[in-house]
């Protein structure tokens, strides 16, 4: 019979893992075949697979000592001529595999095979939001700017524009540390950073990559951040999984994994999800560390030329205007 997994299904090498003792998966095996089964491992129990076997798609020792783990746990043995479990992945082992598999939702995240579509989607339906954030949140800060200018000639007409605009002042002083008092210095810089923004926003469609797990699996050895850590800690997805993440080298884009998702009670916590003003913000917060070299610094009680490279006091501010909250 052959596997019938939206994960194992069609795959030559695992159907022969299924019907020969010669094309069992031990130690020194690569491929796109041993890389289904460690993505499968790593969805069905808690135990993890070294990170360079990952990116390697090999059967190394780690990847052998997680399939022994899983066995020991079902009890899985060849009583014809074993007492224990073994590390091999042969007939009995791929058919459990096969049957846990299908047995999970369709949508399940760690092993559809749409996901990634999923996640482009979302991208795609979100980038107009985007775009809309950003302009909405520069004409906020040219109507700022213009009441701040003329506070002192005319502070009726400021007055009533300032409170028009009560949350782009608010969100300048918290993000930005923009006040009246230094708005002449402090406030151009954040116009023409948003400028930048929207001149960007035509490159976000072909530099928005979705990382599904199969992708984050085969680049787990990358490194993020400041101080860099791998995208991945022994392939599991946990809350420490960034929703998203920007790479200048191979592989260079801006990568959505499958935490970022509409907000959905029903699923695990990591992939609980978020909601619209958040997945357009979180487009936006990449965009900063991708085309500006922003960085992760948390904006709030920083001085204004702290804030201004700070990826998240942009997200903030424009979420703040365009969702008034």
């Amino acid at each position: 019979m052959a596997l019938q997994s939206s994960l194992f299904k069609s795959d030559s090498a695992l159907e022969a893992c299924l019907n020969r003792d010669s094309a069992h998966l031990t130690i020194g095996v690569a491929g796109e075949h041993v890389s289904k089964v460690q993505q499968a491992i790593l969805a069905l129990d808690d135990t993890g697979i070294n990170n360079r076997e990952l990116a390697a798609t090999i059967y190394g020792s780690s990847t052998s000592g997680a399939v022994l783990n899983y066995k020991r746990q079902r009890n899985i043995i060849n009583l014809n001529y074993q007492t224990a479990p073994d590390g091999i992945v042969g007939k009995m082992t791929i058919s459990r595999l096969d049957e846990e598999i299908i047995a999970r939702p369709a949508n399940d995240p760690l092993t559809n095979p749409g996901e990634s579509e999923r996640i482009r989607g979302l991208l795609d339906r979100e980038r107009l939001r985007v775009f809309l954030m950003i302009q909405t949140t520069l004409q906020s800060l040219a109507d700022t700017e213009a009441a701040f200018n003329q506070a002192d000639a005319d502070p009726r007409a400021a007055a009533g524009l300032l409170f028009v605009n009560r949350f782009a002042v608010n969100g300048l002083e918290r993000f930005f540390a923009v006040t009246q008092a230094n708005h002449r210095t402090a406030l151009p810089p954040v116009i023409a950073n948003f400028q930048k923004y929207l001149s960007a926003f035509d490159r976000l469609v072909t530099d928005q990559i979705p990382a599904d797990c199969p992708f984050l699996l085969h680049h787990a050895t990358m490194l993020i951040g400041s101080p860099p850590k791998p995208v991945l800690a022994s392939g599991i997805v946990t809350g420490d999984t960034p929703i998203a993440f920007s790479s200048q080298s191979s592989p260079r884009g801006m990568f959505f994994t499958p935490r970022y998702r509409e907000f959905d009670p029903a699923m695990p916590p990591v992939f609980r999800g978020l909601f619209r003003q958040a997945l357009a913000g979180i487009q936006i917060h990449e965009m900063g560390h991708f085309y500006f070299g922003f960085e992760d610094i948390d904006p709030r009680g920083k001085p204004p030329e702290i804030c201004l490279r700070a990826a998240a006091s942009y997200d903030l501010l424009a979420r703040q205007i365009m969702f008034r909250h």
